[in-house]
């Protein structure tokens, strides 16, 4: 009877402690597309699975745009000052351009042709959201881009 009982505490036990130490990363994104929160959902005891925090931190505020060909990247959003952009395949004898626009409708950056890496230096601007367009031949994409 002691086996028994003993046998039966070890297995409920051992399937509680398991069922409550999965480890997950969820992310909640906004109508555009642009992910405004992350999750990490932690075990029993406290413990964060270091290659889902990793691979978390390895992709976070990347954002990502296809034109036809052309791969549009731009990070990191929400962005303290300096955003990167980088485009492949971007054709050498496209028209392109990039510009960036403030809520109140001034542009406050603009670039043209644009190249395959860059960076847009909102450092010296205000907090807040600003409009970012990349128009590369007869396709555009628009971001919205947080600066805090």
């Amino acid at each position: 009877m002691y086996k028994i009982c003993f046998t039966i505490l070890f297995v409920v036990s051992f399937s509680t402690t398991f069922s409550q130490t999965i480890n997950n990363i969820h992310f909640e994104y906004d109508d555009y597309g642009n992910r405004t929160s992350r999750y990490i959902v932690i075990d029993k005891i406290g413990q964060v699975d270091d290659s889902l925090q990793v691979a978390a931190e390895d992709n976070e505020n990347v954002f990502e745009d296809q034109l036809g060909e052309i791969k549009i990247k731009i990070f990191p959003n929400p962005t303290t000052g300096i955003l990167k952009i980088q485009i492949q395949n971007l054709p050498d004898n496209a028209k392109s351009s990039i510009t960036v626009i403030s809520t109140s409708g001034g542009t406050i950056f603009s670039k043209s042709p644009l190249m395959s890496d860059g960076t847009v230096d909102l450092t010296s601007y205000a907090n807040g959201v600003y409009f970012l367009n990349i128009i590369i031949g007869e396709k555009v994409t628009s971001w919205t881009i947080i600066k805090q």
